[in-house]
């Protein structure tokens, strides 16, 4: 991501944020708590992102296989589950983040009832890969020799998404 991009995607975020949160965002610039609490209340009750979902499945041997029922992460033919990424310090503390279930594609031949199929043979023509988007998160630090009082840091924050099937890249 460019540089310029980032800047309008900074800029744009930052006038979204609580008035009581704007002006925590340098070590020089610091804000108590209760103004830290108000910003950290904003990511907690505003809608959730397709990033904040819950996990669709847990581990298990029966992941690396697609459905015709359920959400798109369980119907795909590169089919994908969900692990928690928290960290109390990072704003949204929460972030979802996907694994793909297979490492090749899934067949599109099923079995199954007429109104239910199963998808479960793989595809070793195809391969599955996670699909990643950038985003901006914000870190909390403690301003130096002010205890208690903080200020918000944001970064750049690579979350993967989905997966997807793609054609293998052959070397040449």
């Amino acid at each position: 991501m460019g540089t310029i991009q980032l800047v309008i995607i900074s800029i744009t975020f930052l006038a979204s944020l609580p008035s009581q949160a704007q002006g925590c965002l340098s070590e020089n610039d610091c804000c108590n708590r209760s103004r830290i609490l108000t910003f950290e209340a904003h990511f907690r009750d505003s809608k959730p992102s397709p990033l904040s979902m819950a996990p669709s499945a847990t581990d298990s041997a029966m992941d690396c296989q697609a459905s015709s029922r359920g959400p798109v992460a369980r119907r795909s033919i590169s089919p994908w589950r969900y692990k928690k990424d928290f960290d109390a310090t990072r704003y949204p503390q929460n972030l979802w983040h996907a694994s793909c279930s297979c490492e090749h594609c899934l067949s599109f031949h099923s079995s199954g009832r007429q109104n239910l199929r199963t998808y479960n043979t793989l595809e070793v023509k195809g391969n599955s890969v996670i699909i990643q988007h950038n985003t901006i998160v914000f870190y909390r630090h403690e301003c130096p020799g002010r205890h208690g009082w903080f200020y918000l840091q944001p970064r750049n924050y690579l979350v993967n998404v989905s997966c997807a099937c793609v054609v293998p890249m052959h070397s040449s």
